[in-house]
């Protein structure tokens, strides 16, 4: 959460803008499409212990050095609250006005991992919807990306989630395309949708997810915005020749 001496992180003001409601999603694609678990969805956690209120138009810095008169009366007002219901009152009220206000930013913390919990740092993940038989982009929708560079495994995703919750999106997919950087080795996972062109790659798989279900007609409400949601992608390390799983160079027994 602080700034570390000798190291350019903003982590303080990234977490600035959303609360610490948090849940985790598993994305498990070492299991079959037809598992019952291969996506599961974690109870939130510190929704209703530590609740955030925004401040529009402001920022980390501003938001001491010139507060608008709202905000001023907002905090007076937090201060003078002593019972539960009194704060929910206060919460409905001047708070919610201020989220109309804002862009609704939603966190995604990705990590991806192998079958074993072993780290894998080269991959990428898209939002895309399927029209025409073909995956295209979903306009509209605002994502900035950040990489931890000590472990790239490790992805912070910031989504503008609006456009998603003004308008259903016919479908929604969630293309992975993940690189072994090796001849021997490949990572895949089971997909409804694999991409067959892919398979030939010597280091590289790809494949698609649906997430029309789990967005829109779930009772889940996986989006919400200023909340960080944390992802577990898993994905199998298998060893390969040319591509696919035969006798390969990692391990083998000698013909006699």
């Amino acid at each position: 959460m602080m700034r570390q001496p000798g190291l350019a992180t903003d982590g303080t003001v990234r977490w600035a803008g959303c609360s610490l409601n948090t849940r985790k999603i598993t994305i498990d694609l070492t299991k079959p499409p037809e598992s019952l678990n291969q996506i599961s969805i974690g109870a939130w956690r510190n929704a209703s212990i530590i609740p955030m209120a925004p401040a529009s138009g402001l920022n980390h810095a501003t938001i001491l050095k010139q507060p608008t008169n709202e905000l001023v009366e907002m905090v007076d007002a937090a201060l003078q609250l002593s019972q539960k219901d009194w704060y929910s009152k206060f919460y409905k009220g001047a708070v919610k006005l201020e989220y109309e206000k804002i862009a609704h930013w939603q966190q995604f913390i990705v990590r991806a991992v192998d079958e074993n919990g072993d780290a894998i740092p080269d991959y990428e993940l898209k939002l895309v919807t399927k029209m025409n038989k073909e995956y295209k982009s979903i306009e509209g929708i605002e994502i900035n990306e950040h990489l931890y560079t000590r472990d790239t495994s490790l992805r912070c995703f910031q989504i503008n989630i609006k456009p998603m919750q003004t308008q259903k999106i016919e479908n929604v997919w969630l293309q992975i395309s993940v690189s072994s950087g090796s001849r021997l080795v490949i990572y895949k996972g089971y997909t409804s949708n694999e991409n067959k062109n892919n398979q030939n790659n010597t280091d590289t798989w790809q494949g698609e997810i649906n997430l029309t279900d789990i967005l829109y007609n779930s009772n889940e409400q996986i989006l919400q915005p200023l909340t960080t949601t944390l992802v577990e992608l898993r994905l199998n390390r298998e060893p390969v020749e040319q591509g696919v799983d035969a006798n390969n160079k990692v391990s083998w027994f000698l013909n006699t």
